[in-house]
């Protein structure tokens, strides 16, 4: 594999200063198969020193990101273009992210609609109450896809509601 020319001079200084100084490398490239095909990989290297501090080595991995990184595009397009109001929350801090279908179908900015889940806002002199269901599905236990885990988090959601309906009934 070849490095693309756009990023040997890059490569070739992190490297450099990663000798000089005895510091980690990490860097993520473009790798040029010789049948042509690019190829992202992620590289991280650290160097072997001699007890006077002088470089005998080197020791390393190098790891092939590109499905990883395509992925990530793939979910991030998904999460911006997708019709239904969609969320990333944290269950610790709760909503990271919504949608911009969110901000589209209800008229608040991103940021006003995080904090009205988190805070209590007032609507027309009036403090609504709000309720939130959702389902998770977690990448990539759940699935692979968008639409995969998109199918997963809406059953999980309405597994809950019928659950949470029974023991109300009850």
């Amino acid at each position: 594999m070849r490095s693309t020319r756009r990023n040997r001079e890059r490569v070739v200084a992190a490297w450099s200063e990663s000798t000089r100084t005895g510091e980690p490398y990490r860097g993520e490239f473009r790798f040029r198969r010789p049948d042509r095909e690019v190829r992202l990989v992620l590289v991280t290297a650290r160097t072997l020193s001699d007890d006077v501090g002088r470089v005998g080595g080197f020791v390393g991995c190098v790891n092939d990101i590109t499905e990883l990184r395509q992925l990530e595009h793939e979910r991030e397009e998904f999460f911006e273009l997708a019709l239904d109001l969609l969320a990333a929350a944290d269950l610790d801090a709760g909503f990271l992210r919504v949608s911009r279908s969110f901000e589209q179908t209800l008229g608040w900015t991103r940021k006003e609609l995080v904090r009205a889940i988190v805070e209590p806002m007032e609507v027309l002199s009036s403090a609504p109450r709000v309720g939130v269901s959702i389902g998770i599905a977690l990448w990539p236990e759940d699935g692979r896809s968008a639409a995969s885990l998109l199918v997963t988090a809406d059953r999980a959601m309405y597994r809950n509601k019928r659950d949470v309906s029974a023991a109300d009934a009850a």
